[in-house]
């Protein structure tokens, strides 16, 4: 079995550019425009557009939050407030991200950044993570994991690991066909299958769930063991 390639990202055009925030709150067309650098016409503001228009009730529950109870809006799989919806390769997704604990952002003057590391720290850094996001693309095959840093694509140029699971517009991942892409029904990847299958609901995904919880886990995973060896 070939081993998942996965990729070191630190520009936006091969990042996931977020259409929502991490609490599901869509992002302003212009900021998407001005700093994701998306063009009218573009596969990004096409898609802001239709889920815009499609899934923006404006309804919010007793707490102020807002409600996705919509079927087919991608927002109800956002999890644990490191996921946002966004869209890569023109593809509508789940974007998880989990931010490290130190930035790189390959400067010869890493003065500016507090917690700036060497070219050879991030690459020891990238190897590891490396091999546990291979371990969870076996899992996950239909998700798309690499590491990304720099200030071009994440705050400050944190070192990041991710996932971007593409999501099915109006079918089934067996092919049955539900609705026509104009409707903007998004359906997991991981319905009925995956490690975390769990109950039978298209509005919910206990595999992006699971998904989610395990980048999660390898991330506190090291800074643990970083912590526990220099006595913090």
């Amino acid at each position: 079995m070939n081993q998942a390639a996965i990729t070191v990202v630190n520009t936006i055009a091969n990042y996931p550019i977020p259409l929502t925030d991490r609490w599901g709150d869509y992002n302003d067309r212009n900021t998407l425009k001005q700093h994701w650098k998306a063009l009218d016409g573009s596969d990004v503001l096409d898609a802001y557009a239709l889920l815009h228009s499609r899934y923006n009730s404006g309804e919010m529950d007793g707490y102020g939050n807002p409600m996705h109870l919509s079927i087919g809006d991608p927002r109800a799989f956002q999890h644990e407030e490191v996921t946002f919806v966004a869209v890569r390769e023109g593809r509508i997704g789940i974007h998880a991200e989990v931010e490290l604990d130190v930035e790189f952002n390959d400067l010869d003057d890493p003065s500016e950044f507090e917690d700036e590391i060497t070219r050879a720290e991030f690459d020891e850094l990238a190897s590891y993570y490396t091999e546990k996001l291979r371990g969870l693309a076996e899992a996950y095959p239909k998700t798309q994991f690499f590491i990304a840093h720099g200030e071009e694509v994440t705050y400050k140029g944190r070192v990041t690991i991710n996932a971007f699971t593409p999501l099915l517009n109006g079918r089934l991942p067996d092919g049955t066909m539900l609705a026509p892409q104009s409707l903007a029904l998004m359906v997991s990847p991981y319905f009925r299958c995956g490690p975390d299958a769990g109950e039978i609901n298209i509005a919910h995904c206990p595999c992006l769930v699971g998904l989610t919880d395990k980048l999660l886990d390898i991330a506190l995973e090291r800074q643990t063991d970083n912590a526990n060896r220099t006595g913090h």
